[in-house]
């Protein structure tokens, strides 16, 4: 790569530096000067000078004077720590820099990067020095610290140079300081986030690879239409249903590209790594980097299988494919090789790929190490003392949990008395956990961690088997076994492309493993020898031979009905495989078998499940044929709630029954990340209630403790949950607890609560007791929530007025109906203009920003094409449409052209089978109580029916809606869900995402009683509650009140400068009083 610099431009800054300094200019005066001449100085502007130039910089955290403090570095590039200061000969300058440079590298070290790798650079852009850190003290060595600070680290300095001189010699110095210093050619950090940022899918770098990469394989599909069919439909029937319901049963060549990007990049990481340098390879070696070879030949030989991707990687694709690899290597240089990373390398890529793919069932959560790491421990240090790690992680993704395991597993054997070198230790390692997953790029990327992870601990001429493969672990499905069964079942013909092959069911069950896969590699040897031959060499008798001899070699007594069926696939199937590969349609096939039955061929072997499932609702799958199936395990395992709430269940927890009931040994140990929602979400009721004990194929687990894990770790709110595979002894009425983050643990305690029928496992007991009301007494059963009116983009427009019918236009950033878009994700730039669109298709349509304590608004308008007859929703026909005008029906068809759905499916969606719409009705007599379905506090008013026609009004999901007979409930109901009382009762109940508490939905409904007008707690209620509405009519007209109360304004910012607003009035605290009476608070 070799780093050009231009002398004479170096010669020309350091002239200008000392006049700078001579005339007293500021410290960042001469950074800029600096940061302006350094792309003249290296003019092929390596990554580090345009890093420089752009100032990068970044929050720094240190501990200092016994409290936390922020401060910000001037450019953090790699590991290199960089403080400049006015001038380092005046008094005092030097040190203050010095302890800069301190802060800065207790910054990195709280981030985790090795104390071996920093380097402190300080400097008046004259005078140059260089450092290492010498020594890092423990963190307890600094009262009350809780991270590095300063006095936590000695420097040492490595160089140092005075350039006032600013001849020719200087200028030399100067050049090597910074190539060596701020360049640091291989002193780039090879960590998590440094790849994705440099390499990631929004990098300049990847585009142009991704182009390269994206021409080769047009060219492989035009040149072998046959393979890339093949390819094509083993993609479609196993790897497209990772995606939501849009990529379902498709083949996207987009993620094909960029998974076979991902994967070049990987391979020629673990290359460098084990080389421990930044190579430069030549043809021989860079092909043999990328078809597997390299890595064979270092004991690891199903590191590089051939996979989806294996034709790319061989003749004659692999030419072009070469050459962006040769490119990368080289940019590969500025990276630090010598030191195996210190976690998981491609969790921040993934995470990348998944959102640009798609690729929901990968659940789109990386697990950040520290977290696994803490997670790992904690399980192991749950096993009996006798017994050695046999994990299990079923969605392992790129591998953090395995890259963590096996370093909490070496750290084991060192303090055993083992070392690296020796084959007992390796063979510990390759057991200490197995891992799949469903994507073909995880596993990878998981089995390069693994190889990094091992790296110092692989011995020469010795194999090792990485356990990390390419399997379903929820279900019995593979590519070759493609028919989705509601039960889990496997359908036991194999599909072999054109080839069939009946697998006898015995040859998959755990005690075969071996069998099984000695049968497969030398089959598969024999199969290929014989297709290399002008004619066909297999006979019955050698396949008769080679299944006696393997059974012999294993030890292993075949009944003569085993033997039989073995005997019959053996020659169905090397008979399949040579015909494939004469035709030129095999590679792929020995992949295939030798990982997708991995489920089942170790089924029940381990003592501890380590794993952090996708998250994921089953309502975002849609028509994915997992949808069914994922319902039908939930069942099984009864936890699948009842109602509609079966459709917001994360799956995450049918995951890890499964895997309990499926691969743990008893009494084995669970230690599973998942959404906090686990703990009051309504839909994980049967979860919490362990109806797992007792289902139609009961589960035994028995949960001992919960950690909170801090917010923002992940997008949502999150927990680990830790037991074991065993039944309860007795009722659990409290878990033990711990809250933490990277930096810190606390412990405390989770109790179960219980009100109204429902649990929660909550870190507080409620204050007092509250009133225990069943849903069936509650008001709860009189609410329902509205339609699921969206997307927005085609539904909100600007409508105005124009005589009888109404013109439609886009709504621009800043218009005040900017708030019906703003949060819409899909169609949102979607944009109609239409002049005189019938008044028949045009509806009010209230939403959750319609409504705050006490206050709803006129409905916003909504273009849709429903009408209501005979006191029924109806679908319009095309030729009703048709006879509203021409306008009409145009714009019609460009909503309905937008989401590709015709009048009737579009209505069905928005109905939804819990008839959301069609049962929508009041009239003009009834009083309508809305309620919020989301934020942290409950939130309610009512009306009269007469106000909002229920012929020209629609409600939206985001509310809660019910009919009463009176204003007198209606202001009874409004009442309590707008009081704090209420709040007392749902809290343990509310679930929280990564902003705070989330949807309440129907919570504080079902918590409150119903009305009784005989009762005088309730009349008190109505009572105080008109004396607050009537003190609030004046209040409501005051200016800084009066704006609050237009849907446009912020929601957050409305609801809470209302009901400060309210709290302030003197009805207000006989208001609360009677409304605590009610809950009996």
């Amino acid at each position: 790569m070799g780093t050009i610099y231009n002398e004479t431009q170096g010669l020309a800054f350091l002239k200008e530096a000392v006049a700078l300094m001579a005339d007293g200019k500021a410290e960042d005066v001469l950074r800029h000067a600096l940061s302006a001449k350094l792309p003249l100085m290296f003019p092929k502007q390596p990554w580090w000078i345009k890093a420089h130039v752009t100032g990068t910089e970044s929050l720094a955290k240190f501990h200092e004077f016994g409290s936390k403090k922020y401060g910000f570095v001037d450019v953090l590039v790699g590991s290199t720590v960089i403080e400049y200061e006015r001038n380092l000969q005046t008094q005092g300058s030097f040190t203050h820099g010095l302890h800069q440079l301190k802060q800065y590298c207790a910054s990195l070290l709280n981030s985790h990067t090795p104390s071996d790798l920093l380097v402190g650079v300080l400097s008046d852009t004259i005078r140059w020095y260089a450092f290492r850190v010498s020594d890092v003290k423990d963190i307890s060595a600094v009262p009350g610290a809780t991270s590095y600070g300063p006095e936590h680290i000695d420097l040492a300095e490595i160089e140092s140079y005075d350039l006032s001189a600013a001849g020719s010699i200087e200028a030399k110095k100067l050049g090597k300081f910074l190539v060596r210093y701020l360049g640091r050619e291989g002193g780039r950090t090879l960590a998590a986030s440094m790849l994705a940022k440099d390499l990631g899918f929004e990098s300049s770098f990847c585009e142009t690879h991704l182009q390269q990469i994206e021409k080769l394989v047009d060219v492989a599909f035009v040149s072998d239409p046959s393979y890339a069919g093949l390819i094509t439909k083993l993609w479609m029937d196993f790897v497209s249903y990772l995606g939501g319901e849009s990529a379902t049963g498709k083949f996207d060549k987009t993620s094909y590209i960029g998974e076979l990007y991902i994967l070049t990049l990987a391979k020629l990481i673990c290359a460098n790594v084990l080389s421990g340098k930044g190579l430069v390879s030549d043809d021989t070696e860079l092909l043999s980097i990328l078809d597997g070879t390299f890595f064979k030949a270092k004991g690891l030989p199903n590191l590089v299988e051939y996979d989806y991707f294996g034709w790319l990687n061989n003749s004659p694709y692999v030419s072009p494919l070469a050459k962006v690899a040769r490119d990368i290597q080289n940019d590969l240089l500025a990276y630090d090789f010598e030191s195996a990373p210190a976690e998981d390398l491609f969790g921040s890529l993934m995470a990348q790929l998944a959102t640009r793919a798609q690729r929901l069932l990968l659940g789109q959560e990386w697990t950040p190490a520290w977290l696994a790491a803490k997670v790992v421990n904690e399980a192991i240090n749950k096993l009996p003392l006798n017994q050695q790690p046999r994990f299990i992680d079923m969605c392992c993704g790129s591998g953090t949990i395995v890259v963590e395991t096996v370093k909490a597993v070496q750290q084991r054997l060192l303090a055993a008395g083992s070392k690296p070198g020796e084959p007992a230790a390796l063979s510990s390692l390759a057991t200490a956990i197995t891992a799949f997953d469903i994507d073909p790029l995880a596993v990878m990327l998981a089995k390069v961690g693994w190889v990094l992870a091992c790296k110092d601990w692989l011995i020469p001429g010795h194999e090792a088997l990485i356990p990390v493969y390419h399997a379903d672990s929820l279900f019995a499905n593979t590519p070759v076994t493609k028919v989705f069964s509601t039960t889990g079942e496997e359908q036991r013909k194999l599909k072999l492309d054109t080839e069939e092959v009946d697998l006898p069911q015995f040859l998959v069950e755990s005690k075969h493993q071996s069998l099984f896969d000695a049968l497969l590699s030398r089959g598969y040897d024999m199969a290929m020898s014989s297709a290399a031959e002008a004619k066909s060499t297999l006979n019955n008798d050698d396949i008769e031979i080679m299944v006696d001899s393997v059974a012999l070699h294993l030890d292993c007594v075949l009944s003569a009905e085993e033997r039989t069926s073995t005997l019959f696939f053996c020659c169905q199937l090397l008979r399949a495989l040579e015909a494939l590969q004469r035709a030129g349609r095999n590679g792929i096939w020995s992949f295939v078998l030798k990982n997708s039955f991995r489920p089942a061929l170790v089924a029940g072997r381990f003592n501890g499940i380590v794993t952090n499932p996708p998250w994921l609702s089953l309502s975002r799958i849609g028509s994915n044929p997992y949808r069914n199936a994922l319902k039908a395990k939930a069942d099984k395992y009864g936890i699948k709630p009842s109602g509609a709430s079966h459709l917001h269940v994360e799956i995450a927890t049918t995951f890890l029954l499964h895997a309990i009931d499926h691969y743990l040994t008893s009494d084995g140990v669970v230690a599973c990340i998942l959404p906090e929602t686990v703990l009051n979400g309504s839909h994980h009721e049967p979860f919490r209630s362990s109806k797992y004990l007792s289902a139609n194929r009961p589960a035994a687990f028995n949960p001992q403790e919960i950690w909170k894990v801090a917010s923002q770790t992940f997008k949502n709110e999150a927990i680990v949950l830790f037991g074991y595979k065993s039944k309860p002894t007795f009722p659990v009425v409290s878990l033990l607890g711990r809250k933490v983050s990277s930096s810190f643990e606390e412990f405390c305690e989770f109790h179960i609560v219980n009100s109204g029928g429902k649990s929660a496992w909550a870190l507080v007991r409620p204050v007092t007791e509250v009133l225990k009301v069943e849903t069936k007494d509650s008001i709860g059963p009189l609410f329902r929530q509205g339609a699921d009116i969206m997307p927005r983009g085609i539904i909100f427009h600007d409508i105005k007025k124009n005589g009888i019918s109404w013109d439609l236009g886009p709504i621009h950033p800043g218009s005040s109906l900017y708030f019906l878009r703003s949060e819409g994700k899909i169609l949102k730039d979607f944009s109609l203009s239409a002049c005189g669109v019938n008044d028949g298709v045009v509806y009010d349509v209230l939403l959750s920003k319609h409504l705050a304590p006490w206050e709803l608004s006129v409905g916003s308008k909504a273009l849709l094409p429903f009408q209501r007859s005979d006191d029924k929703w109806l679908a319009r026909t095309g030729s009703n449409i048709a006879a509203l005008g021409a306008s009409t029906a145009s714009a019609i068809k460009a909503m309905l052209t937008a989401t590709g759905e015709n009048i009737e499916d579009f209505f069905l969606r928005i109905d939804t089978d819990r008839k959301k719409l069609t049962t929508q009705s009041w009239s003009s007599e009834d009083w309508v109580v809305f309620g919020s379905a989301g934020g942290k506090w409950p939130c309610a008013a009512y009306t009269r029916g007469e106000q909002i026609p229920c012929s020209k009004t629609i409600i939206d999901q985001t509310l809660y809606w019910g009919v009463v007979k009176s204003e007198d409930e209606a202001i009874y109901i409004t009442a309590l869900i707008n009081s704090p009382a209420v709040m007392n009762v749902i809290v343990s109940h509310q679930p929280r995402g990564s902003f705070g508490e989330r949807h309440i939905h129907k919570l504080a409904f079902d918590r409150t009683p119903s009305y009784d007008q005989t009762s005088a707690k309730h009349l008190d209620v109505v009572r105080s509650a008109k004396d607050l509405m009537n003190q609030w009519a004046n209040r409501r007209m005051e200016a800084d009140i009066s704006p609050m109360l237009s849907p446009s304004v912020h929601l957050i910012t409305r609801r809470k400068k209302i009901r400060n607003a309210l709290e302030s009035l003197p009805a207000w605290e006989p208001y609360v009083a009677a409304t605590q009476a009610i809950y009996e608070i």
